[in-house]
Parts: structure tokens; C-alpha cells; sequence
């Protein structure tokens, strides 16, 4: 029998996007799923990677024990 595995993929578009950010890591801790953070993509660009390390730091402090930080990889496969 397969198992189902989940996951909340977060795309990021900046700073700004940490409000709010704590009680949404508090509920993903208490169901226990890991938590994936992306740079979003707008017309300057993809945000920097180091711009998702304070959501991954809050996430940690908040009890999330799976994080992964992955870039817009549809970019590195030169797709829009």
C-alpha cells in the first residue's frame, strides 16, 4: 500500500511576506509536515535565496523539523 506524503511549498516574494508567515509555521508544526520555501520570480527577477533564510529561521523557531530551500527551477532549465 503506497503512503501518501504531503508538503506546503511556499513561493516567497520578499520580506514583506514574512507577516502572517509565524502563525501559518505554528499550524504546519502541529500537523507535522515539512515545509519547502522558493523564491518567487517577478520582473526584476527571482528574489535572492539568501532572502528566504529569515522564513527559514522562523519556521525552525516555530518547530518546523523539515525545511528545504529550492530555486525557480524551471529557470536553471532555461523555461519561463
Amino acid at each position: 500500500e503506497a503512503k501518501i506524503r504531503a508538503f506546503l511549498k511556499v513561493v516567497v516574494r520578499g520580506k514583506e511576506d514574512l507577516e502572517g508567515f509565524g502563525e501559518v509555521c505554528e499550524r504546519l508544526a502541529e500537523l507535522d509536515l515539512p515545509l519547502v520555501l522558493q523564491p518567487a520570480t517577478g520582473r526584476g527577477g527571482a528574489v535572492p535565496m539568501q532572502e528566504l533564510l529569515p522564513f527559514s529561521r522562523m519556521a525552525a523557531e516555530r518547530g518546523i523539523r523539515e525545511i528545504a530551500l529550492i530555486p525557480q527551477v524551471h529557470r536553471l532549465w532555461g523555461m519561463r
